[in-house]
């Protein structure tokens, strides 16, 4: 066995638990969120990670329609992640137009 896998499955039930649920959740998210929210057009950059075994933390970048509330929308999205996913702690990046990650930066020193 590959000592990296045999390592992952070694250090314990609990975290190879957690360890699945957030593969789960990062894999369920938009198609979870996006009918739930029909103002999301895309959900990208999307982070997981667990502090502890009951503490999941998020990051991701959505982009919604222009004619929306701001702060309904990220509040929606919080209301959603927890109900869903039992993700408590999110930090929602809102994007009304390309993301500003992916476009190409210009240095002007």
């Amino acid at each position: 066995m590959n000592m990296r896998i045999e390592s992952f499955w070694n250090c314990g039930a609990s975290r190879v638990r957690s360890t699945l649920l957030l593969y789960l959740v990062f894999a369920a998210l938009a198609p979870s969120l996006m009918p739930k929210i029909p103002e999301i057009i895309d959900v990208h950059h999307v982070h997981i990670w667990s502090l502890t075994d009951e503490r999941p933390v998020l990051t991701l970048h959505a982009r919604i329609t222009e004619q929306v509330d701001h702060d309904r929308i990220v509040n929606d999205i919080h209301r959603a992640l927890e109900s869903l996913f039992g993700v408590r702690h999110a930090t929602v990046q809102i994007e009304y137009g390309p993301c500003t990650d992916d476009i190409e930066r210009v240095d002007h020193h």
